[in-house]
């Protein structure tokens, strides 16, 4: 115990582990009983199977609200009952990201090959990284590789959501002249 700790303030493994399996108790989207759980010296270790990636990263959230988890390490299986083609998935997820106001600036490739999502290119932050991870968890989506997608604030395009709301202005307008022309030359 250090000196800025008081007695009462220091919680025993089991006192964690239990408060833990309350809260994935709770938690609505993670199924009781799915999940294992062990705690050592603040580390909590989660291992089992679920039925999606966003039911894992929902119980690794659970637990890191718990007081007294120093670390997580989250070692539960995805098996994904529903599963969807990868050409889908290839569509759904970089349209999400593009679509995701704390990703503006960031480049990211997306690759799909039997549910496995890579996520590859150049993110601000380790915020960056977490949305991104985030937003490509979807239903279908067996696990997610990030391994190449980086953190390098100076390898950013501040441009890229200015040139895709010109991009579209430009077709919008495009579609008013023709619209504007066709009505002209009917009268």
């Amino acid at each position: 115990m250090t000196p800025f700790e008081h007695p009462r303030d220091v919680l025993n493994d089991e006192t964690i582990a239990d408060a833990i399996r309350k809260r994935l108790t709770n938690e609505m989207a993670v199924e009781n009983g799915e999940i294992e759980i062990s705690v050592s010296n603040g580390l909590a270790k989660l291992t089992g199977e679920v039925d999606s990636i966003g039911e894992k990263m929902l119980a690794e959230d659970a637990v890191a609200m718990v007081n007294g988890v120093l670390e997580i390490k989250n070692e539960v299986s995805v098996d994904a009952k529903q599963s969807r083609p990868d050409d889908e998935l290839q569509e759904e997820i970089p349209s999400l990201l593009d679509s995701t106001v704390e990703l503006d600036d960031a480049t990211i490739v997306v690759s799909v090959q039997e549910g496995v999502v890579t996520l590859a290119g150049f993110v601000g932050s380790e915020y960056g990284r977490r949305i991104a991870h985030r937003k490509a968890m979807i239903l279908g989506v067996k696990k997610i590789d990030m391994s190449a997608l980086k953190i390098d604030p100076h390898r950013l395009d501040g441009t890229r959501r200015l040139r895709s709301a010109v991009k579209l202005l430009t077709t919008a307008s495009v579609m008013l002249c023709d619209s504007h022309s066709a009505t002209i030359h009917e009268l």
